[in-house]
């Protein structure tokens, strides 16, 4: 699955996140493989979870659904 944060204000990544899993969820019926994510997206929901856990373990990824890393030009 896709997962395009652009456009989430920092403070909102993670749980964009969780809600398009469950989004997905409720229309597939199962959780996606994994989520397909930019680079710079990566960094961007890592430093927002550590904001908001203030844990410093890195995040692979979300509601056990792991992240795939893929630049943007594969998107």
């Amino acid at each position: 699955m896709k997962l395009s944060l652009a456009n989430v204000p920092d403070d909102l990544l993670y749980t964009a996140a969780y809600n398009a899993i469950r989004d997905y969820r409720t229309v597939h019926g199962v959780n996606p493989d994994v989520l397909e994510i930019t680079p710079d997206d990566l960094l961007r929901i890592n430093a927002s979870y550590r904001d908001t856990t203030r844990r410093t373990d890195p995040l692979s990824e979300v509601f056990g659904v792991p992240f795939r890393v893929v630049s943007e030009t594969k998107r």
